[in-house]
């Protein structure tokens, strides 16, 4: 099956899933041709040879210069029909609703041809205008809750395929199985969360700006909790830091440890702290990467989340592959009981309710977590080692069983066999 995947192939999240989902359905069989509809400095390992670089600054058809536009539109219109003499039979679109809506993507989709959409929808109340977009491509969901949106349109419901987590990479630091973290001076094994502790530890440390002292992120005999996602209005990291300043307050060996851009589209973080006291400030840390412009790979994410002990976001999600990931590693989460987060957390965690619905300029509506009861849950966690224990258990087992790439390529496979017609032509 020749099937032309368009995605982003970014180190963001959906470069996670274009790549990871790509890899695996080469694995099965599929002849891909992945189209980057970012700006790509570096194709993924088992990619080679088969990516497609428009070369666009924003993701999507993007904003190439004036001289540009004419090629892009022209080498747009082409992927559906031909890429180098390499004719697809189907097509794979990621991305959300939105910037399908935005980017004019549909307009280079030859009349009749089969596209599947696999779509996050991690909201309420979708406008009946979006109907449009999946009378062009067949939506395939992230979730239940993101089918279930889908099916309120009025349109048939669609077929859900969930994520896969990388459990080669992600997984419980043990002796038999540890995390293997490549460094300057070769690969280091932790086979346990305090080696785990430790190293992070040793890697990132802080300096406080008045004091001149310089302490590790991640301490033996501290509790660690840990988010590593966007910075992104829909993350709503400000509405973390207020449900949690209390909690530090009251618990002085509990840190918050946040791995992200700490300056973007949510806005400032590090400025969003200032009206806390020094004492919470000093314990909600940031691991610096991301704004030093280096991008931590898997295996470092993997040792980062073995070395923590809660993960925590309150935010709405399409899928929530960061939490699904910190399951994987034995992680206990503390989300919301909104939009995916349901479905991926289950009994490996801790569900808070909403306190209501949030605007965006999506045409739906994303929801905010009860602030007071999430940090109440937290602070549940931090005082009982053994509730960690349990929940941290459950999550390995949920994300192999639940969360697998091979078992998503088996199903994009098949889907795509269908909307070609080749499952009617063999038989």
């Amino acid at each position: 099956m020749r099937i032309v995947v368009f995605g982003d192939l970014a180190a963001t999240g959906f470069g996670t899933v274009t790549s990871d989902l790509g890899a695996a359905m080469l694995a099965q069989g599929a002849d891909l041709r992945l189209v980057s509809l970012n700006r790509l400095d570096a194709v993924p390992p088992g990619l080679e040879g088969r990516v497609v670089d428009l070369a666009t600054s924003d993701g999507w058809i993007g904003t190439p210069t004036e001289g540009q536009a004419e090629a892009v539109v022209a080498r747009m219109r082409s992927l559906f029909r031909s890429i180098d003499g390499w004719e697809p039979e189907a097509a794979i679109v990621i991305g959300d609703h939105a910037s399908v809506d935005f980017s004019g993507l549909l307009d280079f989709i030859p009349e009749g041809f089969p596209v599947l959409h696999y779509v996050p929808i991690e909201g309420v109340g979708m406008k009946p205008g979006h109907a449009a977009i999946w009378a062009r491509m067949q939506p395939v969901a992230m979730s239940e809750f993101g089918a279930d949106q889908v099916e309120g349109l009025g349109l048939p419901r669609p077929p859900v395929v969930y994520h896969g987590v990388d459990t080669q990479v992600f997984h419980p630091a043990t002796p038999v199985n540890p995390i293997v973290v490549q460094t300057r001076k070769g690969p280091v094994r932790l086979s346990s969360r305090a080696e785990c502790k430790r190293f992070m530890g040793a890697m990132l440390t802080v300096t406080d700006s008045e004091s001149g002292r310089v302490w590790p992120l991640w301490q033996p005999g501290r509790v660690a909790l840990f988010r590593h996602d966007a910075n992104v209005p829909r993350k709503r990291w400000q509405s973390l830091f207020r449900s949690l300043a209390p909690v530090l307050d009251a618990n002085p060996t509990t840190d918050l440890v946040y791995h992200t851009r700490t300056v973007y589209q949510g806005g400032d973080l590090e400025i969003e702290k200032s009206g806390y006291t020094p004492r919470i400030r000093r314990r909600m840390l940031s691991t610096g990467l991301h704004d030093a412009g280096i991008t931590a790979p898997r295996d470092l994410l993997a040792a980062m989340l073995n070395a923590s002990d809660v993960y925590v976001s309150g935010a709405a999600e399409g899928f929530g592959l960061c939490i699904a990931e910190a399951l994987a590693c034995g992680v206990p989460a503390v989300g919301m009981d909104y939009s995916s987060v349901t479905e991926v957390i289950g009994d490996a965690g801790v569900l808070v309710p909403p306190a209501g619905l949030v605007d965006n300029i999506y045409s739906c509506f994303w929801a905010g977590v009860r602030e007071d009861l999430f940090g109440q849950a937290v602070e549940g966690l931090i005082r009982s080692a053994g509730a960690r224990r349990d929940l941290g258990a459950r999550g390995p087992d949920r994300v192999r069983r639940m969360f697998r790439w091979d078992a998503a390529a088996s199903q994009f496979i098949s889907l795509a066999e269908r909307a070609a017609g080749r499952e009617a032509v063999a038989a």
